[in-house]
């Protein structure tokens, strides 16, 4: 069994709790009906939300692997 590389596994991991802290916060005035929840709700979930698909994004971003070339390919002459 091979394990699968991540490359960006640190930064979305990053990326992941700065979605979090910028989603839950925004969540509690939301649910509660605040005022505030007028001005910064909206911010901290739109912003939150496209933070957390971004760390998404990377984690599941795997190495290119490289293109064969037919030119480079041995080839049996019998």
């Amino acid at each position: 069994m091979t394990r699968r590389k991540r490359p960006y596994k640190s930064t979305a991991i990053v990326l992941w709790a700065l979605g979090v802290m910028l989603t839950l916060p925004a969540l509690l005035p939301l649910a509660s009906g605040t005022p505030g929840a007028q001005a910064f709700a909206p911010i901290g979930i739109s912003i939150g939300v496209l933070v957390l698909i971004a760390g998404t994004l990377l984690f599941f971003t795997g190495p290119k692997e490289p293109l064969e070339d037919p030119r480079e390919t041995p080839v049996d002459d019998d």
